[in-house]
């Protein structure tokens, strides 16, 4: 019975590496051996589940992806820059408010910052990207709740015509002292 794609691709740094190896086009085992740092009896098991499940083909010792295969990790490869870049995070945090069309198209997130703001700060505006915004010509935002300041930042911002797209978790909102005249796109 064959694995779920998911587990083929993922659970296995192996194969998830020589798929991502593959990328750039067909390599040689040697080549393959080199690159991850591993023994040929290591590495040709990994490979025939990825031949099993239609991900990768080989010729003598020359091993390269399939069209499925070229596919799948097309696709994977943004979604593992985001993620890879720091797994702990999107771990455990809480996404679900996001929605899914959103959610779907993580994988097009460039350069993301984390910025963690210490607890004695949390209510206080974070003036050097509300300069960056005020500077920009959209704004777009995702935030698990609204700080008081919150209205006369997006105020702010208005003024200076600047594209605003705020997703935030329905209860902050309702818990909030934010004015939401604004009707919230559910």
């Amino acid at each position: 019975m064959k694995k779920p794609l998911l587990d083929v691709i993922f659970a296995s740094d192996k194969r998830k590496n020589v798929l991502l190896l593959m990328q750039d086009g067909p390599k040689q085992m040697g080549t393959l051996l080199k690159s991850l740092g591993t023994t040929r009896t290591a590495l040709l098991p990994q490979i025939r589940i990825l031949e099993e499940h239609y991900l990768v083909k080989h010729d003598k010792d020359t091993y390269e992806l399939t069209t499925v295969g070229k596919l799948i990790t097309d696709e994977m490869i943004p979604l593992l820059d985001v993620i890879d870049a720091d797994v702990e995070y999107w771990g455990t945090h809480k996404l679900d408010f996001i929605p899914l069309h959103l959610l779907q198209r993580i994988g097009e997130l460039k350069a993301c910052n984390l910025i963690e703001v210490p607890f004695h700060e949390i209510f206080e505006e974070d003036k050097q990207f509300t300069e960056k915004a005020k500077k920009s010509k959209s704004v777009f935002t995702v935030t698990s709740y609204a700080f008081p300041h919150f209205e006369k930042i997006l105020a702010d911002l208005i003024v200076n015509n600047v594209s605003i797209s705020i997703i935030i978790q329905k209860n902050s909102m309702e818990n909030s002292s934010v004015n939401t005249s604004i009707t919230p796109r559910h």
